[in-house]
């Protein structure tokens, strides 16, 4: 018999100083003006748990504008109020580039990691949302347990795959035979909340449709 369950999410923050829209003259203002708010929201709500996520590169350039950012950010991690969540050394597309080439780059961001934060994250992000089951063995040789990859995408494309899935951790596996454990990510639920931080939608109707959202998970498995 299913038993009901209370659905438990993740807030993941993704940090990407790379990004095409932001000039590099503006990127210490980017860290100032959101990478610092986002910490400060582990002083306003004392009992809030967030999981970050930087390449390697990213990490890097904030650490050469902002040490002080980077020391909160490891304090953070220390005290258990941050899971840092990897993604590679830089933010490329895996399914594009050789395997060599994302072995490399899981690789050397784990390093820069451990280097800067002192950290080997246990779950990544997969860049772009972008899939192929030949990336699965760069994450696990890297030493990854796990990656976040969206949901919706890969479901409509597998009309088999039921509905209430996207609430169950799933195991995929590499050509050669590997296995890495899958987190779901809700394309829908993080497009609603960027609306909701521009203002484009009321905060009260995004509350409203997770907590909607919430109560469809119940009664599975």
């Amino acid at each position: 018999m299913a038993q009901s369950i209370p659905l438990r999410g993740v807030l993941l923050f993704h940090l990407n100083l790379s990004y095409s829209a932001i000039p590099v003259a503006d990127r210490g203002q980017v860290v100032r003006r959101c990478y610092h708010p986002l910490l400060d929201l582990l002083d306003a709500v004392p009992d809030a748990k967030i999981a970050i996520e930087a390449s390697g590169h990213t990490l890097e350039r904030i650490a050469e504008l902002d040490p002080a950012w980077v020391e909160r950010l490891r304090d953070a991690v220390r005290a258990g109020r941050v899971e840092f969540v990897g993604s590679g050394d830089s933010q490329l597309i895996g399914p594009l580039v050789p395997e060599t080439v994302n072995h490399w780059n899981q690789r050397l961001g784990r390093e820069t990691y451990r280097e800067i934060l002192g950290v080997e994250p246990a779950v990544a992000l997969v860049n772009e949302m972008a899939w192929s089951q030949g990336i699965v063995s760069s994450y696990v040789d890297a030493g990854y347990r796990a990656v976040v990859m969206e949901w919706n995408n890969p479901r409509r494309t597998h009309p088999e795959w039921e509905e209430e899935w996207r609430y169950r951790r799933v195991r995929t596996a590499a050509p050669g035979g590997e296995a890495l454990e899958v987190l779901w990510a809700d394309a829908v639920a993080f497009q609603k909340l960027q609306r909701a931080v521009a203002g484009d939608l009321e905060f009260e109707e995004y509350v409203d449709w997770v907590v909607e959202r919430a109560g469809d998970s119940e009664g599975k498995p």
